[in-house]
């Protein structure tokens, strides 16, 4: 089974596999789902409302990450430079070969969801 892979073209630069971010950086998925918001009209003649219109909100890309490091310092400096490189500011465009047509544009937020024990 092919291992999953995510390109990352940053603004003014070449499109990049995230794994070389950083040595020991695997990519294992991600995950995204559009928010869908719904405006209904009510009417005092009617039992209920009608759908007026749908739109498609601002919606978040996860991905999850393994990470391979060998002492704490390692961590440390390979937790840099992931942070780095998803804190620069503008567009990001983000795709998997899950879905090679499919092209998320992002702003970074970066965000540590586990540290080491």
């Amino acid at each position: 089974m092919q291992r999953p892979t995510m390109w990352i073209k940053l603004p003014g630069q070449d499109e990049i596999n995230c794994e070389s971010i950083t040595k020991g950086l695997r990519f294992l998925q991600d995950d995204s789902d559009p928010g869908v918001t719904n405006s209904y009209l009510t009417d005092a003649g009617l039992d209920g409302s009608l759908l007026s219109y749908q739109s498609i909100a601002k919606n978040t890309v996860n991905a999850n990450f393994w990470l391979h490091f060998g002492d704490w310092y390692d961590y440390k400096m390979k937790k840099h430079s992931i942070a780095k490189f998803f804190t620069q500011k503008g567009l990001m465009r983000i795709r998997t070969d899950a879905e090679p047509a499919m092209d998320h544009w992002a702003t970074t937020a970066f965000s540590r969801s586990a540290t080491p024990r």
